[in-house]
């Protein structure tokens, strides 16, 4: 079922084509309902988040990485890295599915992902949620390789993803 939801995305979409305008979320498709506040997410269910790429600035995006983190006050919240067809970090480059940073199948600190299309605009990934144990609000951290004005790297803010017990 592809749902729209109301979950802020961070930084905010501009309204004037900035150079800092370097990823968009297209989409968040997910297998259960969703209020306009937050996605509600089942444990065992998937997550199928759409980024589109704007290539017309020349903006380089090397390196992504992706952290499911949990919403709290806490400095020292849960963060999940996200393994993506079986590496930490993926590159963007053509040809090279991502470092040589391999991780067990079995280690269950870290969520699986499965890279469902890239090509020069757009990745289309899925995530699957299997830990029964981490109930919760979190929000996924996507960071690139893209600098900014000030020389910082540039991360983007899903944010109100709530994991249910099934």
């Amino acid at each position: 079922m592809r749902t729209k939801v109301g979950c802020r995305i961070f930084p905010p979409p501009s309204t004037t084509q900035t150079d800092e305008k370097c990823i968009e979320l297209k989409s968040i498709e997910i297998e259960c309902d969703a209020s306009k506040e937050r996605i509600e997410l089942s444990t065992g269910r998937k997550l199928s988040v759409e980024l589109r790429f704007h290539r017309q600035f020349d903006l380089k995006v090397d390196r992504l990485d992706l952290t499911l983190e949990k919403q709290d006050d806490d400095d020292e919240a849960l963060k999940i890295p996200i393994i993506v067809n079986g590496v930490k970090s993926l590159k963007m480059s053509s040809g090279d599915d991502g470092e040589n940073e391999n991780f067990p199948t079995g280690d269950a600190g870290k969520l699986r992902a499965e890279l469902l299309k890239l090509d020069a605009d757009l990745m289309r990934l899925a995530i699957s949620f299997n830990r029964k144990d981490e109930v919760g609000v979190y929000r996924l951290r996507i960071a690139t390789s893209h600098k900014n004005d000030a020389g910082g790297q540039v991360d983007y803010f899903v944010d109100n993803i709530t994991i249910l017990q099934e």
